[in-house]
C-alpha cells in the first residue's frame, strides 16, 4: 500500500453504534472484509445464507445511496477465512480508489 494514500479503517461492531463516514467516501470505494458474516453465509433464510443483494455490504450500499452518497461497497468476505488469511488477501482487495475498509 502506498503511504501517500489516505485510507480510513473502521472496525464494525455489532450493537447500537453509529459511525459517520468521512467525506472522501461520498464518491469513493468502500471495501467490507470479513468471513461468513460479511459474505452472507451461515444462518439466514436459506441453508446457504442470504442472497447477495441482502448481505450487509449490499444493504450498506443501498442505505448510503438512499442518503445521496455515491459510494460503492465491495463485498470481500469469504466464509471460513481466518484473520491471517484475510490479511494475506488484503493487498489484492484494497485498490487505489479504496477510501474506507471495514473489518
Amino acid at each position: 500500500m502506498a503511504s501517500s494514500r489516505s485510507l480510513a479503517v473502521m472496525i464494525a461492531v455489532v450493537g447500537g453504534f453509529s459511525v459517520s463516514l468521512p467525506a472522501a467516501a461520498v464518491a469513493s470505494d468502500i471495501v467490507a472484509r470479513g468471513a461468513s458474516n460479511t459474505e452472507g453465509k451461515g444462518r439466514g433464510r436459506t441453508p446457504d445464507g442470504v442472497p447477495r443483494s441482502q448481505d450487509y455490504p449490499a444493504q450498506l450500499q443501498q442505505m448510503l445511496r438512499s442518503d445521496g452518497c455515491r459510494a460503492s461497497v465491495t463485498n470481500a468476505g469469504i466464509a471460513g477465512n481466518t484473520t491471517g488469511q484475510m490479511l494475506k488477501r488484503l493487498p489484492g482487495v484494497v485498490k487505489p480508489s479504496t477510501r474506507v475498509l471495514i473489518l
